[in-house]
């Protein structure tokens, strides 16, 4: 899949969702864009822990365990063994939890809401499910799409329950990467998104609640060996899908280099996390690979408090 080469000039700053004050464009995938706007407002209060590193917790899905590997306010990433990286992931469940949301009504708000952004994102929607609280049955919902993104092509599939009154996500995504990624997901699709939805629909969400508030084993953490100067750990601090938006001012600024085609990106972390939630900032480096060389870019990142994030391009 192509990549936008409009350059991005060294040091712009852009904006990762749409907020109607700049008139920037939205780049923010389906799973961050609205998620972590809805719960930004209540961190404070959602008692999630705030895990930054290969963390502990796991759960079974499809027949694989995947362990807890970040959890970022209310919003918590697993993945399978060898899959520690978050920004070269093939399968992926993420856990959001919604404070605001306590009842069947606003799961079915929280479900259109995320259907409308992903159709805006040029997503396909395959399946959506509906089935209203009756009797002792909580309401829920469920849909799947397939997604465009900066690495090639996801399938999603989302399923949105309560669980003891609160409300929550669970996301299941396969990623494809490289310019054959639509056919591959395509092909996927056809064999696995059946499967998926049916193994989604009878997921324990409780227990992956309970992985998050009361991880128990230890998962292995990520190699720091061989890594470039001034950094401290390979990987980075934004969500898989908040890269998709980073990723596309990288490929600008290497189309203002000279060179118009991205073939491999590997980022690096240079600071932590640091100050209160919602107005975090930090800093990576990300090595990117394109026409025979390598280019180093480094980036400064800074939530807006409104549930989006700033990016920088450094000189």
């Amino acid at each position: 899949m192509s990549q936008d080469t409009s350059a991005t000039p060294p040091g712009e700053k852009r904006r990762s969702i749409l907020d109607g004050r700049d008139n920037v464009k939205k780049r923010r995938s389906i799973f961050f864009a609205f998620a972590f706007a809805l719960t930004a407002a209540a961190l404070p209060a959602a008692g999630a822990p705030d895990l930054h590193s290969p963390a502990t917790g796991m759960v079974t899905f499809r027949g694989t365990e995947y362990f807890l590997r970040s959890t970022q306010g209310n919003v918590s990433d697993f993945t399978p063994r060898g899959q520690e990286d978050l920004s070269a992931f093939t399968d992926m469940l993420e856990l959001n939890q919604y404070p605001a949301a306590h009842d069947h009504e606003a799961l079915s708000r929280i479900s259109g809401r995320i259907q409308a952004i992903a159709q805006g994102a040029k997503g396909t929607i395959l399946q959506t499910i509906s089935a209203s609280a009756s009797g002792q049955q909580p309401g829920e919902h469920f849909f799947s799409a397939t997604l465009p993104t900066a690495h090639g092509t996801d399938f999603d599939a989302i399923r949105f329950v309560l669980v003891e009154k609160q409300g929550y996500g669970v996301f299941y995504t396969h990623r494809s990467y490289g310019e054959s990624a639509t056919a591959s997901t395509s092909e996927w699709v056809k064999k696995n998104a059946s499967d998926v939805q049916k193994q989604l629909l009878q997921f324990d969400a409780a227990r992956m609640v309970s992985a998050v508030k009361n991880p128990t084993s230890p998962s292995a953490p990520a190699s720091n060996t061989d890594l470039p100067a001034g950094t401290i750990k390979k990987g980075t601090l934004t969500s898989p899908l908040l890269m998709h938006d980073t990723m596309l001012g990288v490929a600008g600024q290497m189309g203002a280099l000279g060179c118009s085609k991205v073939e491999d990106v590997t980022p690096y972390v240079v600071t932590p996390f640091a100050g209160a939630a919602g107005r975090r900032q930090w800093q990576e480096k990300w090595l990117v690979k394109g026409c025979g060389k390598e280019y180093p870019i480094d980036i400064d990142f800074k939530e807006d408090g409104a549930g989006g994030a700033d990016w920088t391009i450094k000189k």
